[in-house]
């Protein structure tokens, strides 16, 4: 999730909220929340804005049902428009990943470790797919996380270091820099 605090009302981003020379502090603040963090001006699946007096009982109340009802959005306009290359089954073509060096071959979730595939297995470009799929889409396969966390157990210090060298934003399981 991606958050702002600034003044209603201007463009500037870059001035503290509070610097009087280039906002009005007559005007409230307003705290702005976005998900997912990756799709900025983009089509973002949920967009919060809260007056920055909020009490923050209520702000967080308000975060977190505009929270639980943005994956629900999402997952009610996806369309299964592709299909896993291994098992066949339908899924939206941005919810299959490339686990090999095959551009080609994208697959599902329950077939990311299948022994069929072709081009030879290439797990720094499997995570930074689920990498990608994690900071763009709300509406991501839980599946997923399993293989994100079968590549985090697997993998050892030295795929923490290879994911790093890749430019991963965040490496599976929390580990390494973020």
């Amino acid at each position: 999730m991606w958050s702002l605090l600034s003044r209603p009302g201007t463009t500037d981003t870059d001035a503290h909220p509070d610097d009087a020379e280039r906002h009005d502090l007559t005007i409230s603040p307003e705290f702005t929340f976005i998900a997912p963090p990756m799709r900025i001006n983009t089509g973002e699946a949920m967009v919060l804005k809260v007056p920055g007096d909020t009490p923050p009982p209520e702000l967080v109340s308000q975060l977190s049902a505009a929270v639980a009802r943005a994956p629900k959005n999402e997952i009610a306009k996806l369309v299964n428009d592709a299909q896993c290359a291994i098992c066949g089954d339908s899924y939206p073509a941005r919810h299959l990943l490339a686990p090999t060096t095959a551009q080609e071959m994208t697959v599902c979730p329950s077939c990311a470790f299948d022994g069929d595939m072709l081009g030879g297995h290439d797990p720094v470009r499997l995570a930074y797919g689920i990498d990608h799929l994690w900071f763009e889409e709300l509406a991501m396969p839980a599946g997923w996380a399993a293989v994100a966390a079968l590549l985090a157990c697997a993998g050892g210090t030295a795929f923490v270091e290879r994911l790093n060298d890749a430019g991963v934003l965040a490496v599976p399981g929390g580990t390494g820099r973020i």
